[in-house]
């Protein structure tokens, strides 16, 4: 697939006039998003986020019409986790510039595993309108879980999962 222009254009446009970097969320919301990461990425982005929200809709049953003012809108929180977590691994090994994970944290468990899958940072966005100390608490949870076993740095774990080749389905 041909690597698109776009990302590469907006990304070359504000690094240009930026100081002193440049960061490109990449959205979920497209054909093949690890195209848009390497165009993103090879374009002068220092860090990519992977993923931001996905599109969705609400509806009301009663009155049989959708609830949102545009009709679709961005799903976001822990229901998006899975999906955030499986491009993860993917757009980590796929650019050269570091991946800020996103989707779902709410708990320092969550943002850990984003670190195992590879990812650099994680940004915490509906815990924070949950619990306004969330951020705070996350630190503190990945702090302690790295004392508790003896690991000296984020950089010792960020992308060492272990993985399977097996791939499992789940049937009803």
């Amino acid at each position: 697939m041909p690597i698109p222009t776009e990302p590469r254009r907006v990304v070359s446009a504000v690094r240009r006039v930026s100081s002193p970097s440049a960061h490109r969320e990449t959205h979920p919301n497209v054909t093949d998003i690890l195209t848009v990461a390497r165009a993103s990425g090879g374009s002068g982005a220092d860090i990519l986020s992977l993923v931001n929200t996905f599109l969705g809709i609400a509806v009301d049953l009663e009155g049989r019409r959708m609830v949102l003012a545009n009709g679709v809108g961005g799903v976001s929180g822990p229901a998006i986790r899975p999906q955030a977590l499986y491009t993860g691994p993917s757009g980590c090994s796929e650019v050269k510039v570091p991946v800020m994970g996103m989707g779902g944290i709410m708990n320092a468990s969550d943002a850990l595993e984003f670190l195992l899958v590879g990812a650099r940072a994680v940004q915490v966005g509906t815990a924070n309108f949950v619990d306004p100390a969330a951020s705070v608490k996350i630190l503190d949870g990945i702090a302690a879980y790295f004392q508790s076993r003896g690991i000296p740095s984020v950089a010792h774990f960020v992308g060492s999962l272990k993985e399977s080749r097996q791939s499992t389905i789940f049937s009803t």
